[in-house]
């Protein structure tokens, strides 16, 4: 009989598709792009997801946090990707190694803003859902300059 996909996911995976920016991205994030296209639940696209978050970490030193994901899987897709867009804008100006703190990131909240959260300081970055890379890498770039300054010191 063959594999039936239900109406409302089809719906999903084709709206996502149409959100993310592919004619922007390189070939690695290409088989990313596409397993967030194809991913239907929160779960499914956390997973595909897995390279761009460990990248955000490892890299970057911003930790994206459970607290505020979106449930939607389309919104989901949508603020990772520019989550990780907006950080690789930065990518020249954040040297390798990384000497400066590790930030976490909640999404879902009310203004991009710098706040506490009880781990070291005002390191945690609070993403509104639609922030686009631009906004956040523009909104990112003056704290990641200071706390370059300072590890030369």
């Amino acid at each position: 009989m063959g594999i039936v996909i239900h109406l409302a996911e089809f719906k999903r995976t084709k709206s996502l598709a149409s959100t993310l920016p592919l004619a922007a991205v390189s070939d690695g994030e290409q088989a990313i792009a596409d397993a967030l296209h194809a991913a239907v639940d929160q779960p499914g696209v956390l997973a595909a997801a897995r390279p761009l978050l460990d990248r955000c970490r490892d890299r970057y030193g911003f930790v994206v946090m459970w607290d505020g994901l979106p449930q939607d899987p389309e919104a989901l897709g949508r603020a990772l990707f520019q989550l990780f867009r907006g950080l690789a804008v930065l990518d020249a100006e954040m040297e390798a190694p990384r000497t400066y703190p590790t930030y976490g990131v909640y999404f879902g909240r009310r203004h991009l803003a710098w706040f506490e959260d009880g781990y070291s300081g005002t390191t945690a970055l609070a993403v509104p859902n639609g922030t686009d890379a631009a906004e956040l890498a523009a909104f990112v770039r003056p704290r990641i300059a200071v706390a370059r300054s300072r590890s030369h010191q």
